[in-house]
């Protein structure tokens, strides 16, 4: 109620647990979200974005922009983020401790195959296919990113489709082709041959060149117990 009128949401810390019989086990660190002066894209990016759910909004603000999409099933809470960091100021309301827990559960993975309680090609085209809805049409240059958010971006958009390469082929192309109406020159953000590499043959492969790069430690690692 005490929040300056051209707010129209605040967020709050938040942090991934396990809850077991009452009690409460981290699985990550506190994140601590921070949208001051950054563009309302970046509410999608990384582990460090607000969520929806840990915070509040106006629902004079909720009702003009049409509320929650719910045809969405995983983006749908920063999604609507977005749309109320174009409608105004979004504010961070600072806390020591997590106002906001997010249940992960040890016996299912939470984005992985279709034993997954969601499936990694639905959230990987649903995440490129919200980025492209909030640049609206846009590139990096023209949306004003910082060099620390465009790298975020990046090494996001780099994790979804290495994912996706490993999996889904089709789904993978499909995904780089998104990503590239608002970065031409998409590349891997890391291993730093292949982005180097994606220039002369190609983002797929390049991608191809570090799977196979990581193949032999992979195969280290899975003999590792047998060799010690």
């Amino acid at each position: 109620a005490g929040a300056p009128d051209d707010v129209v949401a605040v967020y709050s810390p938040w942090r991934r647990c396990y809850f077991d019989e009452g009690r409460v086990t981290w699985t990550t660190p506190l994140v601590q979200p921070d949208m001051h002066g950054r563009a309302p894209i970046m509410c999608l990016v990384s582990n460090q974005r607000p969520l929806h759910a840990a915070g509040l909004a106006r629902r004079t603000t909720l009702t003009a922009i049409g509320g929650f999409d719910e045809s969405l099933r995983f983006w749908e809470c920063e999604e609507v983020t977005v749309r109320l960091a174009k409608a105004g100021r979004v504010l961070n309301v600072p806390s020591d401790a997590p106002l906001y827990l997010w249940r992960e559960h040890r016996d299912r993975a939470y984005i992985g195959d279709a034993n997954a309680r969601y499936d990694i090609t639905n959230v990987a085209l649903g995440w490129i296919e919200q980025m492209v809805r909030a640049a609206e049409g846009r590139s990096f240059d023209e949306l004003g990113l910082s060099t620390l958010d465009r790298q975020d971006i990046l090494l996001q958009c780099t994790e979804y489709g290495r994912w996706l390469y490993s999996r889904n082929r089709r789904a993978f192309r499909r995904y780089v082709q998104m990503a590239r109406t608002f970065d031409p020159n998409l590349a891997p953000a890391h291993p730093k041959f292949a982005t180097r590499l994606s220039r002369w043959l190609g983002y797929e492969t390049a991608e191809g060149v570090a799977r196979l790069s990581r193949a032999p430690r992979a195969v280290l690692k899975r003999l590792a117990p047998a060799l010690s």
